[in-house]
């Protein structure tokens, strides 16, 4: 599963031009948030600009390349979703469930990568998304107005598991 395969997938998920008052992100369009990125024209941004972002931004810095193809796909997919930290840290919570020892910094490096190859890849995803389900559930403890996104975020679980079904 490369980037392209990736990404194509989830373009509709994250849909067009938002601006919903209850989104900490704030203004969002193909789920770049005017938060993350204050001098961006988020209105008018294009796919092939958010597609760029995506690849520099997420694939690019949290090494999916050098992941497993289905376990990359959640990296990238919960990345966009949460944020690249976020994401590296529910990959390193899944490994040290499994029984790595890392330390969860959110930062994807050498002994992340080594722990991923030394795993399974079906249980590292399984591990993923099942502390997905947990990182929302406290997304909305922290802040209740966000209940409106559960049902939203946890159909995406399910569609990221049924993507990678196949690759696991």
């Amino acid at each position: 599963m490369s980037f392209e395969t990736s990404i194509e997938f989830i373009k509709p998920i994250e849909g067009g031009y938002s601006n919903n008052p209850n989104d900490p992100g704030g203004e969002t369009n193909f789920g770049i948030s005017k938060r993350s990125y204050p001098n961006l024209d988020i209105k008018n941004l294009t796919w092939e600009q958010a597609k760029a972002i995506y690849k520099r931004d997420f694939w690019d810095k949290m090494h999916c390349s050098e992941l497993p193809e289905s376990v990359a796909h959640l990296v990238l997919d919960f990345g966009i979703n949460s944020g690249p930290v976020a994401s590296i840290k529910i990959l390193q919570k899944a490994l040290n469930t499994l029984g790595s020892s890392l330390v969860v910094d959110g930062a994807i490096g050498p002994r992340t990568i080594s722990a991923v190859a030394s795993q399974s890849t079906k249980d590292i995803c399984d591990e993923m998304l099942s502390a997905r389900i947990m990182f929302y559930a406290n997304l909305i403890v922290k802040n209740p107005k966000m209940l409106e996104d559960l049902v939203g975020w946890l159909n995406r679980v399910e569609k990221d598991r049924k993507f990678i079904k196949g690759s696991c």
